[in-house]
């Protein structure tokens, strides 16, 4: 096990954006990608690129990957499902020290009120489909890990203004959002990786403009076509996913405590 070497399976656009701000505090960073055609653009990131396609059941996973310190999953839900029983083999021959697992907020039922981490179900996602809460088990099983879940992702090259754009007869404007930028997700998996703090946590920016108004004002800082909201209010129910928890545990600070100031 090398000391100080964080390898992040996933490096796609946050995994990248994580991986570049460790590598700026003096970690040796491992990235894994599914393509050829980006492990020169890791590479001049300072990253050191693996090409791993869980895809194919001839992968080996390098053994300096395997060998990280910590281990930074940050797959889509349907890539870590997949390839679930690869994975396994390959943490039963290589445990990291920590791993810090890019859940979601997913886990959460609509429930009309705030929700802590406590608050998790097993039900269906509505975006993959699959049963987020089941995968943080998995995964814990393996090693000493911290569980992210992250709310609605954007920053750089990911401008909320074209999430709704154009679209109309959106109902449930009312509801809150439960958005986290880019950067504060980033910094999130730095302070993990400094603490190696085991446990489930919140990273959902402080405020929660409500979905109408963020996603109009979004669309028209980005100069889109504006959404059309439904006057019939349709489904009303939603949920504030609430960070109390990192800002209390870690000393968290959110440098986009509130997305309509980002527009």
């Amino acid at each position: 096990m090398k000391k100080n070497t964080i390898a992040i399976l996933g490096c796609g656009w946050l995994g990248t954006a994580a991986a570049k701000l460790l590598t700026e505090q003096g970690y040796r960073v491992y990235g894994s990608t599914t393509t050829s055609v980006r492990l020169s653009e890791l590479e001049a990131a300072g990253i050191r690129p693996f090409k791993i396609d869980l895809g194919n059941p001839d992968q080996k996973f390098p053994e300096e990957f395997m060998h990280a310190e910590t281990l930074i999953i940050s797959l889509t839900p349907r890539a870590l499902a997949d390839n679930a029983q690869s994975l396994t083999f390959a943490w039963k021959e290589n445990k990291p020290n920590h791993i810090i697992y890019i859940s979601s907020t997913a886990v959460y039922p609509n429930n009309n009120r705030l929700v802590t981490e406590k608050d998790a179900v097993h039900q269906k996602s509505p975006h993959s489909g699959l049963d987020m809460l089941a995968l943080e088990e998995q995964i814990s099983e393996f090693a000493p890990t911290t569980v992210l879940r992250p709310g609605g992702l954007y920053g750089p090259d990911r401008h909320p203004g074209r999430f709704l754009s154009g679209k109309s007869g959106i109902k449930n404007g009312t509801a809150p959002v439960n958005l986290v930028h880019q950067e504060d997700i980033s910094r999130a998996i730095q302070t993990f990786v400094v603490h190696k703090k085991s446990g489930i946590y919140n990273v959902v920016a402080p405020e929660h403009p409500e979905r109408q108004e963020f996603y109009t004002k979004a669309a028209a800082a980005a100069g889109l076509p504006l959404p059309e909201f439904s006057k019939d209010s349709g489904d009303n129910s939603y949920k504030i996913v609430d960070s109390g928890k990192l800002i209390k545990d870690l000393g968290f600070t959110f440098l986009h405590p509130d997305p309509l100031r980002d527009l």
